[in-house]
């Protein structure tokens, strides 16, 4: 036993084990609000988004403040896309993160994320740009806002990662399993051993934050999406974990955040 410990190698991949026991661990302990299958409900968001004043209204135009957007753990850019078009078409000038597809591991992930927000900024001409994160999307929004709250506006979370209190399903021990050997195999990366920069998530924001969280999130506890301290807001919807992008009133909170009315929005 002492040999096979004096190899480095070994000595790592038993710490990737342990860190995998403490996830799973997590998981079980701080269970979601709700069932998984109750997130089917959240195809209906996009159906309810598209029939909403919010999503037709023109009149309530940007002066083209910059936004950059976050997507969830395992999916691509794209995924924000009808946020992205709705937001162009309200005057904003809306990003996407840049990370290709959230799923490669929070250093990288935050390394492309940080590379945008430092490229959208210089574009704009030096106008603090706020981030909008969704699920997994909104620690990395995070841990970027705390590193650079000098171009950082504001956080905007739905159905957020706000924490290290990652309480999730789980049935979502599935696609972590398959994109840790996704990532093994095209990106050399390993999860367990990039976790390191989502451990920023318990400093105290520098910027405000506003999470927007779901009444029915079969995903993640709504431990993991509250939190709690100065420049913190929650605001509990209506809607599930899927949803949150598409969530109508989500919307028209994010509206009244980026035109200054905080106030009005909460």
């Amino acid at each position: 036993m002492l040999n096979l410990l004096k190899n480095p190698h070994n000595t790592a991949r038993m710490a990737d084990a342990v860190h995998a026991a403490e996830l799973v661990a997590i998981s079980f302990s701080t269970k979601p609000y709700v069932h998984p299958s109750d997130e089917l409900s959240g195809i209906a968001e996009l159906a309810r988004l598209l029939r909403s004043d919010v999503f037709h209204d023109r009149s309530a135009k940007g002066n083209y403040e910059p936004v950059v957007l976050v997507p969830p753990a395992f999916l691509p850019d794209k995924a924000m896309s009808v946020m992205r078009n709705w937001l162009l078409r309200m005057g904003y000038s809306a990003s996407f993160s840049g990370m290709g597809r959230n799923n490669i591991g929070s250093k990288l992930l935050l390394q492309k994320l940080e590379g945008t927000i430092d490229r959208v900024y210089s574009e704009s001409g030096a106008r603090k740009v706020t981030l909008i994160g969704h699920s997994l999307g909104a620690a990395l929004a995070i841990v970027a806002a705390n590193r650079h709250p000098g171009q950082v506006e504001q956080v905007i979370g739905l159905a957020p990662v706000s924490n290290g209190t990652i309480g999730m399903a789980p049935i979502m021990l599935i696609p972590v399993a398959l994109s840790e050997m996704a990532n093994a195999m095209h990106h050399s990366s390993n999860l367990w051993k990039d976790m390191g920069a989502l451990r920023e998530l318990d400093g105290q924001m520098r910027v405000p934050y506003f999470s927007i969280f779901p009444s029915r999130d079969g995903i993640i506890s709504r431990d993991t999406s509250v939190r709690h301290g100065p420049n913190c807001h929650n605001i509990e919807v209506k809607g599930t974990h899927g949803g949150m992008i598409f969530n109508p009133k989500a919307y028209e909170i994010i509206l009244g955040l980026l035109r200054g009315g905080s106030a009005n929005a909460l």
